[in-house]
């Protein structure tokens, strides 16, 4: 059983990967199927982090009981992903701050 749950992580762990951040990436400029399908697979880079995050949240969820939290913790650390992968770790924190006061007009100004 531990054999078959590796190997499934091994071999979709970049899809389940892709799967968590499709909508997100449609947002940062990467809309369509194919057009995300290149920035996954075609970049060397990018195939190796998407696979190392999957084999992991794939592994993560076959946990027996502990599956659902798990997912639930795979999908909310996406947007960690998203963000080493795509945009460097960025220290922008003017959207966060505007949030946090209630009001998004002076950073809808900065755009």
């Amino acid at each position: 059983v531990l054999f078959r749950s590796v190997l499934t992580a091994l071999l979709s762990g970049w899809v389940v990967a892709w799967d968590y951040v499709y909508v997100p990436l449609s947002g940062m400029g990467y809309v369509g199927a194919l057009k995300q399908f290149r920035s996954v697979v075609l970049t060397r880079r990018n195939f190796w982090e998407y696979e190392w995050y999957g084999f992991w949240s794939v592994l993560l969820e076959e946990i027996p009981l502990l599956g659902p939290a798990c997912h639930v913790y795979n999908v909310y650390g996406a947007a960690f992903f998203l963000e080493r992968l795509y945009l460097n770790n960025t220290t922008d924190t003017s959207l966060i701050d505007a949030i946090g006061s209630g009001s998004t007009s002076s950073y809808d100004s900065e755009l």
